[in-house]
């Protein structure tokens, strides 16, 4: 009875400190979170920025375009025309 009563005892502190470190932890991701909301843009406005153009009319062409991995032998994988 009291091996039963020192097990349930150690599972509930267990429990406890695995609650404690979640908390922690997610104290943790929220003050992150909220230093990263406070962040400012670091992207210069344009004094006279240009409108785009609604709608699209030409869309978007690519002309002679091909990939390959860095340092890779091999003819390029992907070509548009």
């Amino acid at each position: 009875m009291y091996y039963q009563a020192f097990q349930r005892g150690q599972g509930f502190l267990t429990d406890l400190l695995r609650s404690l470190a979640g908390l922690y932890e997610d104290s943790l991701f929220l003050a992150y979170l909220d230093e990263f909301l406070a962040l400012e843009p670091n992207v210069p406005v344009p004094p006279h920025p240009l409108p785009v153009p609604r709608p699209a009319r030409s869309g978007i062409v690519f002309h002679d375009v091909s990939f390959r991995y860095p340092r890779s032998t091999a003819t390029p994988c992907l070509t548009s025309t």
